[in-house]
């Protein structure tokens, strides 16, 4: 895979491009040429760096660093929609968690820009996010960390996802989202588990669902992603057949009854709707 560079060379040099590497000298906002650089040189995936920057500027200059850092990249997820570019990263910033309240900063700490630049770019991580819920697009963040990503996904029919945990793996792990084969929506897949008759055990008071068919409290969603391996093909292949990646949905429910705990556990494939493994553990309270 060979890289292509798109700068408009506002704050670039053109001189530290490599020689061997094409230069495409426009703006993201110029949906024509960002639009012939991705069928000119086969692009299948960008790293977004594009971006004005300098935190005290953008008090004095909101408008410009929102139309550069929002308004751009909103045109070249644009661009990337239409030409079915899948594969993105996001280069977010530190701003994002204003003045922390600890060193190091954790992943998952709280989101408090305190200047213009630092809010842009938690728009653009909302961005990032809603456009990979939307249309299955592939996006990582700017860390060298590997490994299984948990996502919760919350109700109602946008599945909107929130990060919850990510584990290192000694596998090799690298991400290919053409190897994970495409899933149904969440929703389609809850009709499937409510269809008549067809798992009575998942409704009701010690169930997933209720009568009506909504959630129960204290159900969790999650979505786990297993892509092709030479250490993963052998636990893709126990969730699904084939070896050509696996999405699951996961159901987990907690509650408390007559001074028992129980906890519900059901794992269902994204592709086809298949439940492929149920648990139920009851303990005293």
């Amino acid at each position: 895979m060979s890289p292509v560079v798109i700068d408009d060379l506002s704050h670039g040099l053109a001189h530290r491009v490599p020689e061997d590497v094409p230069l495409v000298q426009a703006r993201i906002q110029n949906h024509r040429a960002l639009s012939q650089a991705i069928d000119d040189y086969s692009i299948t995936g960008v790293i977004h760096l594009a971006a004005l920057k300098a935190a005290g500027e953008s008090v004095d200059m909101p408008l410009e660093y929102y139309a550069e850092n929002v308004g751009g990249m909103v045109d070249l997820l644009s661009v990337m929609k239409e030409k079915d570019v899948r594969n993105f990263v996001y280069s977010s910033s530190a701003a994002v968690y204003g003045t922390p309240a600890a060193n190091p900063v954790a992943e998952d700490a709280a989101l408090i820009p305190e200047n213009p630049y630092g809010q842009t770019k938690v728009v653009g991580e909302w961005l990032a996010r809603d456009a990979g819920v939307a249309w299955n697009l592939s996006w990582v963040g700017t860390d060298d960390a590997h490994g299984w990503v948990r996502l919760d996904v919350g109700a109602g029919e946008d599945g909107t996802c929130s990060f919850v945990s990510k584990e290192s793996q000694d596998l090799g792990i690298v991400w290919n989202r053409e190897s994970a084969p495409a899933v149904l929506s969440m929703v389609d897949v809850e009709d499937m588990l409510l269809a008549e008759g067809r798992f009575p055990e998942f409704v009701g008071s010690k169930g997933l669902f209720d009568a009506n068919g909504d959630h129960n409290d204290g159900l969790r969603r999650g979505v786990l992603v297993a892509v092709p391996d030479d250490g993963l093909t052998g636990l893709i292949s126990e969730l699904v057949d084939g070896e050509a990646g696996a999405t699951t949905y996961d159901y987990v429910r907690t509650w408390e009854a007559q001074g028992w705990e129980s906890t519900l556990s059901v794992a269902v494939d994204a592709t086809s709707g298949r439940v492929l493994a149920t648990s139920l553990i009851e303990r005293p309270a």
